[in-house]
């Protein structure tokens, strides 16, 4: 075989054929390929009592030309761009930016001068800088760094819990000159980028290391940053890919039932008042305590109407505006129709990553997209169910609309790698 492939003819043949695919990282697979389906075509014609060089000669003209050849290869490798899924996050970007401006405008001095818009233009802008570097990467490499940065997440969050500032009632920002960083969400973010990439548990010893390792310990710093609604959004990232990756359903529902045992145990201990927010709004029994912030949320909503109450309309009783409270502003300003438009672009940004999960044959890939979605879907989800009285107010923002410098660029890279992993699906080694 590697006498074949040095063979003057079939290097000339190709790198002819090569030449007329992009996607250069494949070039090596294309080769290896048709130098298999040549010594296929070789083997035949010598069977026959022809000689070496004529068989090459004839194999090589049986492959067809190698502009066709190479022009056929280049449409099986070229890279997919959902452009559906990209003008979605275009226009959640400009319905973002359009946002932070009526929040402004509606509440001028809450910024003491600060330029929510302008910040939001340029990490707009940087995001899709972002965007565009990941769709020249190669995401599998991201699987040999898998430990790395579960490791870095959980350094990150452990630092923060020591020296970080408290922004907002939560201790998960890293003052870094005038920019704070929110290792919260980058934790979040970095952790679920590790979990696909780290071997599943094989006996009850590693059942007992992998739970500990990947899920009590990053609850603990969530706790400690005092994020645990980021924490929940991080465990039900890791409960689906433990479903995905169980060794037995016995496996599965132990470990579930162990975890949530000492989750509640520990949450009643030294939460009470956790507790009390996240089933305390089903009743409203508490309107100036645990349910004024869904209450409030509620009403915001209810008031809003068809028309809403127009650009930058004041709302002295609804908290955070700009960024936890951010929906439901927008409907305050814009009227349930903006709402529902929102709620169904969002809809259709979870429907179409799950169609590319379907499409995706690469199992750390899917594993991937599953995860980022995970992470975005909940972030989607929750904010609308608040709004609607279904679920506790937990200070969730809803992706690209609120305003937050940091969560902006993860969402941005979230929506890159999906993308990115996306345009690999179609690049396969076929000649069929």
């Amino acid at each position: 075989m590697k006498e074949l492939h040095s063979h003057p003819l079939v290097q000339r043949f190709l790198a002819e054929v090569c030449r007329y695919v992009r996607a250069k990282e494949q070039h090596s697979d294309i080769k290896a390929e048709l130098v298999d389906h040549l010594a296929d075509r070789i083997m035949d014609y010598t069977s026959r009592g022809i000689e070496k060089e004529e068989s090459i000669a004839l194999a090589i003209a049986d492959m067809g030309a190698a502009d066709v050849v190479g022009s056929g290869l280049h449409r099986v490798h070229r890279p997919l761009m959902d452009w559906s899924l990209a003008g979605i996050l275009l226009l959640f970007m400009a319905m973002g930016i359009f946002a932070v401006y009526s929040a402004q405008a509606g509440w001028p001095q809450s910024g003491n001068g600060y330029d929510f818009v302008g910040k939001s233009v340029l990490f707009s802008v940087l995001g899709i800088g972002a965007i565009t570097a990941l769709w020249f990467c190669d995401y599998r490499k991201l699987k040999s760094y898998s430990h790395w940065l579960f490791a870095i997440a959980l350094a990150l969050m452990a630092v923060t819990a020591a020296t970080g500032i408290e922004i907002n009632g939560a201790t998960r920002y890293l003052s870094i000159g005038s920019f704070q960083l929110d290792t919260a969400m980058i934790g979040m973010f970095l952790l679920l980028l590790a979990l696909p990439g780290m071997p599943p548990a094989r006996n009850v010893k590693q059942d007992i290391f992998g739970v500990a390792y990947r899920l009590l310990i990053p609850l603990a710093l969530f706790h400690m940053c005092e994020s645990m609604a980021v924490g929940a959004v991080y465990t039900a990232g890791f409960f689906i890919h433990l479903w995905l990756t169980r060794r037995t359903m016995k496996q599965f529902w132990i470990i579930i039932a162990g975890v949530f045992a000492l989750i509640a145990f520990e949450g009643i201990r030294s939460s009470p008042y956790w507790l009390e927010r996240l089933t305390s709004f089903m009743t409203l029994n508490d309107p100036q305590g645990a349910d004024y912030y869904v209450i409030q949320t509620m009403e915001t909503f209810r008031s809003a109407g068809w028309s809403g109450h127009g650009l930058g309309a004041f709302n002295e009783r609804l908290p955070f505006h700009h960024s936890d409270s951010a929906f439901v502003y927008f409907i305050y300003c814009f009227g349930w129709g903006a709402g529902i438009g929102i709620a169904a672009m969002a809809l259709l940004f979870i429907v179409k990553v799950i169609q590319l999960i379907s499409k995706q044959r690469d199992d750390y890939g899917k594993l991937l997209l599953i995860l980022l979605l995970t992470m975005l879907g909940v972030q989607f989800i929750i904010p609308i169910l608040m709004v609607l009285g279904l679920a506790p107010y937990v200070g969730i923002a809803f992706p690209f609309l609120s305003y937050g410098n940091n969560q902006l660029l993860l969402h941005c890279v979230t929506v890159g790698l999906i993308l990115t992993i996306n345009k690999r699906r179609n690049m396969r080694t076929s000649l069929n």
